[in-house]
């Protein structure tokens, strides 16, 4: 069992000078500090709605004319996964349907599971192709959660793979000659807890060496083969910006469920070549947190 290290947050307000001994672990926010940090936007998917301390089911809904992925597909996200909670299948993209029992009709689909009684992490990931029939691919014993993941499924029409920080982990074979039912892959982020950036879907199905060399890069959007790109922009119509050449843009706006009103928030990492160790933030003096939130996300774990 570890121990816990006590932070306090100071906040510097302008026009007041605050004149303190300041701790090691003390953690440092100055809004003046935005200026000096690159800044990269993500969907933040709270465990709780805005009414009530109840869980709730924050979901990005890519509407009717989400993509269809066809007989060979590559679907790639980042993701930081909070281990908070109970065992909840939580969707990082796919079709409405329980990921427990899937349906035959469900899109391509990939999600993280979190199992607190054995403190282990899955992915599972899958399709169904008809007939009463699906597929559904667990694999644990991963170590993704309270940290930046990158997480890839590839589809050739004979091999399956997962891929965890451009790594493959596992390659599932039975699924060959099969196809995909032509289901949107309408949501993202279904009952998920945590972080969820820069979603690609493909309809190709990328080489190990192609994931690794663009996973850590920004697109063009014009990519052979790509489908939908959300980097977590918004315009100024409160729209998430679909960088692919099918530019599926969808409003982020807050819905209503019987748990009461809920709806995903983005929310901005911090950078900068400056800031030695995390190249970010991180309480100090020389490198304050620009805002609380952003404090909090680092002591929250």
């Amino acid at each position: 069992m570890g121990t816990s290290v006590k932070k306090n947050i100071i906040v510097l307000l302008p026009l007041i000078l605050i004149v303190s001994y300041v701790n090691a672990d003390d953690l440092i926010v100055d809004k003046k500090a935005l200026s000096q940090y690159k800044t990269d936007d993500h969907l933040l998917f709270d465990a709780y709605n805005s009414n009530s301390d109840k869980k709730c089911c924050d979901e990005v809904d890519l509407s009717d004319n989400a993509p269809i992925l066809g007989p060979h597909f590559t679907q790639e996200a980042w993701i930081w996964a909070d281990d908070k909670g109970d065992d909840l299948h939580r969707k990082i993209m796919g079709s409405e349907g329980s990921t427990t029992r899937p349906p035959e009709d469900r899109s391509p689909t990939i999600s993280y599971h979190y199992n607190n009684r054995r403190d282990d992490n899955e992915i599972r990931y899958g399709f169904g192709y008809g007939g009463s029939s699906s597929i559904k691919v667990t694999v644990g014993g991963l170590k993704t959660d309270n940290t930046w993941t990158h997480i890839a499924t590839t589809f050739d029409g004979t091999n399956y793979k997962l891929f965890v920080n451009g790594e493959e982990v596992n390659n599932y074979t039975d699924a060959a000659g099969l196809t995909p039912l032509p289901t949107p892959v309408k949501f993202i982020g279904t009952k998920f807890i945590g972080k969820i950036d820069e979603v690609r879907m493909w309809n190709v199905a990328r080489t190990q060496a192609e994931i690794q060399e663009t996973m850590n890069d920004t697109l063009s959007g014009d990519e052979t083969g790509l489908v939908a790109y959300y980097p977590m922009d918004v315009n100024n119509n409160w729209e998430l910006v679909d960088h692919s050449p099918n530019e599926n843009h969808v409003t982020i706006t807050d819905d209503v469920g019987y748990l009461g009103t809920y709806s995903v928030e983005i929310a901005s990492r911090y950078f900068s070549d400056d800031c030695p160790g995390r190249n970010g933030p991180d309480g100090s003096l020389d490198c304050p947190f620009p805002t609380i939130r952003s404090a909090l996300d680092d002591v929250q774990p």
